[in-house]
């Protein structure tokens, strides 16, 4: 049998891809991993689809051992992973043989990895997608997250000719426990005073323990509008960022709702929201305000840079960016 077996599933272990799209109208989340440019990295590593589905791993990692020989790889959060007791590297693609475990150590850097497996995960997509939304158990492996003993089929490997990869070190993302963000104005900007905003871009904000998935509740000075932060519901995406009625931000995450109530104030820039994703309860968040022209920018630069290595000596296009399309 080609797959794996969970042996400990760590914290928080899902699959994910690049999400589900189409379904908003009807209530139904993206979803997908919060951290995109590592999910398509890790992929192409492997030398599967830039989108195909993955292990989104959260701050302590899992045990597993493979059934069969095949290439995986590991990027985002750095937990120390090893095979065998040897430690590995991350960002660069590893053989494993028939039988080997893979481990993960402390967690150094970041908050989520993710680990891709040639071939991909040979479950059954749900509208599309093989993501998780847990709220719903709906996609993954049984619409959960995975637990010991789970056995994972894959799809067949790739040929024993495949040339090894990796991701150069010099575009590989930096995670720290102090992160400033991009924001771009919010539909509900002009409610905010001057001094809200000074007040709100002069702040260090923590990021609280009931933060999940669906989103990063942050604690620091209230934001308040000038009127009532409560409005009739509209749309919110990944990087919203809403306040509430206590006035206290909620940065949105991958599985949010398709609809919020509060005001929304700023969103997190497109090109950032991947260095959102690394962060975890306990880190601080500051904010600064940026030009569209400069938002759309950085996420041109970014892509053209991830491109331009998924490009090089491979077929695989980027699925994802704005300049490489199929």
């Amino acid at each position: 049998m080609s797959g794996i077996i969970i042996h400990n599933p760590g914290l928080l272990t899902t699959i994910q891809d690049t999400g589900r799209t189409g379904y908003r109208q009807y209530g139904m989340p993206s979803s997908g991993a919060m951290d995109q440019l590592s999910l398509r990295c890790a992929n192409w590593l492997v030398g599967n689809d830039l989108s195909e589905a993955v292990m989104e791993i959260t701050v302590m990692g899992p045990d597993i051992e493979f059934l069969n020989s095949c290439r995986f790889a590991i990027t985002g959060a750095s937990f120390s992973p090893e095979l065998n007791g040897v430690k590995i590297a991350e960002w660069t693609t590893i053989k494993a043989k028939k039988g080997d475990l893979l481990s993960f150590g402390n967690l150094r850097s970041g908050a989520r990895a993710y680990l891709s497996i040639s071939g991909g995960f040979r479950i059954e997509d749900k509208m599309g997608s093989k993501s998780t939304y847990l709220p719903s158990a709906i996609g993954g492996y049984n619409g959960r997250a995975l637990k010991n003993g789970d056995i994972i089929p894959l799809f067949p490997t790739l040929p024993a000719k495949f040339k090894e990869r990796k991701i150069p070190f010099d575009i590989i993302p930096r995670y720290f426990n102090n992160v400033s963000l991009s924001v771009l104005p919010g539909v509900d900007w002009n409610d905010f005073s001057d001094e809200t905003k000074k007040s709100f871009f002069g702040t260090e904000y923590i990021v609280t323990s009931d933060s999940n998935r669906m989103g990063y509740r942050l604690d620091g000075p209230p934001v308040r509008s000038d009127v009532s932060n409560e409005v009739l519901s509209r749309a919110v995406h990944y990087g919203t960022i809403q306040i509430p009625g206590d006035g206290q931000p909620i940065i949105m995450g991958a599985d949010c709702q398709t609809i919020g109530g509060y005001r929304q104030f700023v969103n997190v820039i497109s090109a950032e929201l991947n260095l959102l994703a690394q962060i975890m309860p306990g880190y601080r968040v500051s904010f600064k305000l940026v030009e569209l022209t400069a938002a759309i920018s950085d996420l041109r630069k970014s892509e053209d840079r991830f491109a331009a290595v998924f490009r090089k000596g491979s077929k695989i296009i980027c699925t994802d960016c704005i300049v490489y399309k199929r």
